[in-house]
């Protein structure tokens, strides 16, 4: 092909005077004639089926034996692998006329549907989620339940998902959605995670969705804001869910001790590091005094929950009658102005 394109670039770029009528019309006579006659031997050889095969010619004789491609024996196809047993999900559900929806995500994990199908998921989860969504005057939310392994993960979630047997991921604001990652292996049973776990974690999503749209698209603008947020949210986690305290002294006794039991010499050495801070907006300050950013270690997990929790209950016991539902959305500095808080 490469050859007779040069050929006719060549003969396109030769003047006409050099190729006149007469030659042309040679040429295509030549050319009619060879086809004729292929098509001519074409036919005879089709015509007679024991005519014996045409010689191969002097080129094709002589061609390198490397130029000829080597065949083989096709290679024995590899056995099917067995269809598995477990087809996966996702499964759905709603709940509470519809404001809540979980997507449960097999992803082709056996032992999550496991997990998933150990108890009666539904009938476990409806009543809690009326209790929520009974509090509440927001659009659907959903919960997309997930297998342990996922790319989205930081180190320090993983390590919380294999000490802790679960954990959240990023939420997202916007379409309302709460991704929870459990661990079938984890600490917790699988009963009391969707029981407890589950439950609180909704309605702590709930609360941080109904902040987000009355904050005009953001949480917090200190980290005294972040403080009154996370205490604000375990206070409204406690007020419907009553026994909250009880389940998690069982299920989380070291988280629990510090939110029920940070003793006041604690919470002072807490609060008087984070005075100085209680202004700012920095990643490094959020990752010291709130263990939800990543925190150093330099303070128990929990302890900014706990603080932030004594200042609404400092605000309540200021102001009998005072639900925590009906501060979700009163300004937190409004909260700590009211509390007269000061350990």
């Amino acid at each position: 092909m490469l050859r007779t394109s040069v050929f006719i670039r060549r003969r396109r770029n030769e003047p006409i005077g050099k190729c006149g009528p007469g030659r042309r019309s040679m040429r295509l006579a030549v050319g009619v004639s060879v086809v004729l006659v292929t098509l001519l031997a074409a036919a005879c050889g089709s015509s007679d089926e024991s005519a014996p095969a045409t010689a191969p010619t002097a080129a094709a004789t002589s061609a390198p034996a490397a130029s000829v491609p080597a065949t083989s024996a096709p290679e024995p196809s590899a056995t099917p692998e067995p269809t598995p047993e477990f087809v996966p999900g996702p499964r759905e559900a709603e709940f509470a006329d519809g404001r809540f929806k979980i997507n449960f995500l097999y992803r082709s994990d056996p032992e999550l549907a496991a997990a998933i199908d150990v108890v009666d998921v539904e009938s476990i989860l409806g009543p809690e989620l009326e209790r929520i969504a009974s509090l509440i005057d927001g659009e659907k939310q959903v919960i997309n339940i997930r297998g342990p392994v996922s790319s989205t993960l930081l180190t320090e979630s993983r390590a919380r998902l294999e000490s802790e047997g679960y954990v959240t991921g990023t939420v997202d604001d916007i379409t309302h959605r709460i991704n929870l990652f459990i661990n079938p292996d984890g600490p917790i049973g699988m009963e009391d995670f969707w029981r407890v776990i589950v439950p609180s974690e909704v309605a702590n999503g709930t609360y941080f969705f109904i902040r987000f749209r009355e904050a005009a698209g953001t949480y917090y603008d200190s980290l005294l804001d972040s403080i009154l947020l996370f205490g604000l949210s375990m206070a409204f986690q406690q007020e419907v869910f009553p026994d909250l305290e009880e389940q998690l002294r069982e299920l989380r006794p070291e988280f629990a001790a510090v939110i029920y039991d940070l003793s006041p010499e604690g919470e002072a050495v807490y609060w008087t590091a984070a005075q100085p801070d209680l202004d700012i907006i920095s990643q490094t300050v959020f990752a010291r005094f709130l263990e939800y950013s990543g925190g150093t270690g330099e303070f128990p997990a929990g302890a900014g929950t706990a603080v932030g929790l004594r200042i609404v209950q400092a605000y309540q016991a200021n102001n009998p009658g005072v639900t925590a539902s009906s501060l979700l959305r009163v300004p937190p500095e409004e909260i700590f102005e009211g509390s007269n808080y000061n350990p």
